[in-house]
This record gives structure tokens, C-alpha cells and sequence, in this order.
């Protein structure tokens, strides 16, 4: 039965308007009505069958447009809007920037800076003041000799210091120098004699700086977000924006410690279809579904697993007790640790490789960590022989490499163990030969016939030059 029913629509096609449209002449007219292309009942009964059939595939483009499965265009927006996701214009690659020059000096919003090794360019987003909030690394240097104490504040971490009479600048720059390298957090050298040039471990974890007045600035560093000049995909490796385009007095270095968060063109309708299927918990907070939807939702990210440790004690993986540990590829580091702090429940450490500073709603400052995957190399070595009365192609080597390697990207994820049985399958796409052997290892002397165990924040990974293919006679 066409029409709307409680398995959905049916819809009549052409060939079904015009058989309903035969059998309703007939119904009038008698059996022995003629109905065929030669008839002038037949023709004249097909002549708006095509316009009825628009109608029903009309009906049909509606019914669809509120199924997320075939809605397209305005009528997908409009549905994933029910969960709070918006279609993904075209953006720039995003960078972190870590840009260094004298106190007090201000960069403008939007200055350029480019590569050495590309020709894209990128503008920073927000103008910087070399001031002491949030910094990441700086230079200071004490002024005068005195029977007081001198401070450095960074952060939370406080460093003292009275000197004895006979003390001079080189001694108490010396002094900070000593302290500052007993944390954990900072790295201190000196300089010119009495510059202590103090370097955070992690750039991305900005810090406020003070010190008592006989202690002056030289230098500061902080980091600024910077977008690509053009939208879509730019790939800008790490410490490759190293150029100072819009010159600045006092404006002295500019890197990128990270790679930059790949940018795309506009979402098309099967990514947006994607999205939204995976982010179901996109509006929850304070559950592991909730941080995966926010994160896998991020420009940039590819692949996330999120683990958490409910238990009194640090678990097998080595995260700390009442914590969890995502685990993301690729996306910007500082957007990864606010989505973080804003879905995490109250209370709950954060676990990982990473950390990242960040600031809540009332500017108090908060660190949170996160992990980037690291990548496992798997080798191979694979014996191959003829088939009977065969021979093998040339290229057979570089097909097989090829072939495994598609398989490794559309396979494996984030603590995927290797499975050594499943790799014959895209070893077998390749044809005019027989397997003799296979054996696989995390190194090339490690090589055998059992899977390859991949630890919960590893991404098993393969290039050709790991992949020995053995032709034998």
C-alpha cells in the first residue's frame, strides 16, 4: 500500500502510477479499453503519470528530510541542531605560538609570521603584551647589591634569597640559578654573567611571574593561538614558523612547539552524519561518554579513547587512582585541555603525556593533562614464493607494502592490539603469489608469529622501510 504508513512511507514509482492509472480506466471504461502506447486512452493516461511520480518522490525528499540517515543540506543542519552541533564552516589550520621579545613590548592581533620551510603564513588571533601574566619562559637579572631579600614568584612556586655581605650580582644570579633548577617544573641558566634565563619545562603551562623590585625583566616569552592565512587543510609541522613577518621593535623569536591543528573545508553531509552520530553525549557533563563527544568533536581530532581509574589505586595502565587519561590524536592542544576542563567532573584528576594550562570562569589558573598517542613501529618480514607455474610481478614488493599499510590506517586506533592471523588479508589483495612465512615485532630483531601487544595510549604504525618482503626462488 503507497503512502504514509507504520513502516514509513511507500512510494509509488512511475511504472506504479501508470499500472493504478490502467487499472482505474479499465474499472471505467471495461476490459477491452485500449490502454497501450498506440492507444489514445494509453497515451493520454501517461501523459501526467511523470508528474505524479514527482509528486510521490517529492513527498518522499520531505519524509527523508527529518531522517539524519538522508537529510541533506539546510534540513541536516537543522536536524543535528537537536544536539547541539552546528555544520563545520571551512576554517584555517589553528597554531600554538610561542613568540619571545623584550619587556613590556606589545605585538599586534593579526601580524604575520610564516615558515622557512613552507609558504603558508599565519596571523595571530590576539594581540600580546609582554607583561608577567601567563608567561612561559623569561629573563631576569638582579639590578642591585643588597642586605635584602630578593624574590621570584612564578606561579605558586616562590624562590628566596639574602645574600651575605660580599655578595655580588654574579653570586645572586647564581643563587636563583641553583634553586630555580631544583624544581621540577623549570629549567635556569645564566647568561652574561648575571642574566638568569629561566625556561618553563612545559611551554603551555603559563604561569604569572612577580619579584621583589631589585630584580628587573630582560625578556619574556608567551604563547598566542595564530590561524593560516588561506582555509582547509595546511599541514605545518612543529618549529617550522620561524619568521617574524610584520617586524616589531622588540619583538625578538617566534616557533611553533607543536604541530598546527589541520584546518578543513566546509563539512560536507556524510562528516556531519558522522558527528553526529558520535556525539550522543555532546550536552552531558561529568561522564566518559560526555568527554568523548566533546573531544572526537573537535577540529583536528582523528581518533580518542577515553580510560578512567574508579579504583583506590593506580591501575594496570599506570593511571593514578580516582583519574582518567584520554588519549587523542591530533586537534590543538589548548582546545583538547578546555573541553577537558569543561566536561570533567569536580574533583577528578587529569592523567597523561600532556599537560596544559588553562583558566576557569573565574581566572583561577588549572593544569590538565591529556595524552598524544605514541606511535609503535611494527616490523615485518614476509618470505613470498611463485605460484605454481607462476611468476612474480615486480612491483608485487611495493603492492603488498601498500596494501598493509591502508590497512593500518583504516584499522588500528588507539590501544589496538596487532593481530598477527588478520594480516594475511590485505597481504592476500595482492595476487600472483603464496605466503611461505610471516613473522611481525615491535623491532626488526624482535620478529615472530604472535600478535603485537599495543599499550592503551600506543598507535600501532608501519613505513615501508620496516616491511622486508623476501622474494624465493
Amino acid at each position: 500500500m503507497a503512502g504514509l504508513t507504520s513502516e514509513g512511507l511507500n512510494v509509488k514509482r512511475l511504472n506504479d502510477v501508470i499500472e493504478d492509472r490502467i487499472s482505474s480506466a479499465r474499472n471505467h471504461f471495461g476490459n477491452d479499453v485500449g490502454t497501450s502506447v498506440n492507444d489514445v486512452i494509453g497515451r493520454l493516461l501517461r501523459t501526467t503519470s511523470t508528474q505524479e511520480a514527482d509528486l510521490w518522490e517529492l513527498a518522499e525528499a520531505v519524509y527523508n528530510s527529518f531522517n539524519p540517515a538522508f537529510a541533506t543540506g539546510a534540513s541536516l543542519d537543522r536536524i543535528v541542531a537537536y544536539a547541539g552541533l552546528t555544520r563545520y564552516e571551512a576554517q584555517p589550520s589553528v597554531a600554538t605560538l610561542l613568540v619571545s621579545g623584550d619587556y613590556l613590548t606589545s605585538i599586534p592581533s593579526t601580524a604575520v609570521v610564516s615558515s622557512s620551510a613552507t609558504s603558508y603564513r599565519f596571523l595571530t588571533d590576539a594581540s600580546v603584551f609582554f607583561d608577567l601574566m601567563s608567561v612561559s619562559s623569561f629573563i631576569c637579572e638582579p639590578i642591585t647589591v643588597e642586605a635584602l631579600e630578593y624574590r621570584i614568584s612564578i606561579g605558586l612556586d616562590v624562590f628566596t634569597y639574602t645574600p651575605p655581605a660580599g655578595a655580588t650580582l654574579v653570586s645572586i644570579a647564581g643563587e636563583f640559578e641553583r634553586q630555580i633548577n631544583l624544581s621540577q617544573n623549570y629549567t635556569a641558566t645564566i647568561q652574561d654573567g648575571t642574566e638568569v634565563v629561566v625556561s618553563f619545562n612545559d611551554v603551555f603551562v603559563a604561569r604569572d611571574v612577580s619579584s621583589t623590585t631589585n630584580i628587573t625583566f630582560r625578556k619574556v616569552s608567551k604563547t598566542v593561538r595564530a590561524s593560516s592565512e588561506e582555509v582547509g587543510v595546511i599541514g605545518q609541522p612543529s618549529n617550522t614558523l620561524d619568521i617574524i613577518g610584520t617586524p616589531v621593535l622588540g619583538w625578538d623569536t617566534v616557533t611553533n612547539p607543536v604541530e598546527a591543528a589541520i584546518g578543513h573545508l566546509r563539512e560536507t553531509d556524510t562528516d556531519l552524519r558522522l558527528r553526529f552520530r558520535d556525539t550522543k553525549e555532546l550536552n552531558a557533563r561529568g561522564t566518559v561518554d560526555a568527554i568523548f563527544s566533546n573531544l572526537i568533536g573537535l577540529r583536528g581530532v582523528s581518533d580518542v579513547q577515553v580510560y578512567q581509574n574508579e579504583a583506590a589505586v593506580a591501575d594496570i595502565n599506570g593511571i593514578p587512582a580516582k583519574s582518567f587519561s584520554a588519549v587523542i590524536e591530533g586537534g590543538n592542544s589548548l582546545e583538547i585541555a578546555e573541553s577537558i576542563w569543561n566536561t570533567k567532573p569536580a574533583g577528578i584528576s587529569t592523567f597523561g603525556n600532556t599537560s596544559v594550562g588553562i583558566k576557569d570562569s573565574q581566572g583561577l589558573p588549572h593544569s590538565i593533562s591529556f595524552s598524544r598517542p605514541v606511535y609503535v613501529d611494527i616490523h615485518m618480514e614476509i618470505h613470498i614464493s611463485p605460484e605454481e607455474n607462476g611468476t612474480i610481478a615486480a612491483d608485487t614488493d611495493i603492492k603488498i607494502v601498500d596494501a598493509l599499510t591502508n590497512y593500518f590506517k583504516e584499522t588500528y586506533s588507539v590501544g589496538d592490539d596487532v593481530v598477527y592471523s588478520r594480516l594475511y588479508t590485505p597481504i592476500n589483495s595482492v595476487s600472483g603469489f603464496q605466503v611461505d612465512s610471516l613473522t611481525i615485532g615491535p623491532t626488526a630483531t624482535s620478529l615472530g608469529v604472535g600478535s603485537v601487544v599495543v599499550a592503551f595510549d600506543e598507535i600501532a604504525d608501519i613505513k615501508q622501510q620496516n616491511v622486508n618482503v623476501i622474494i624465493n626462488p
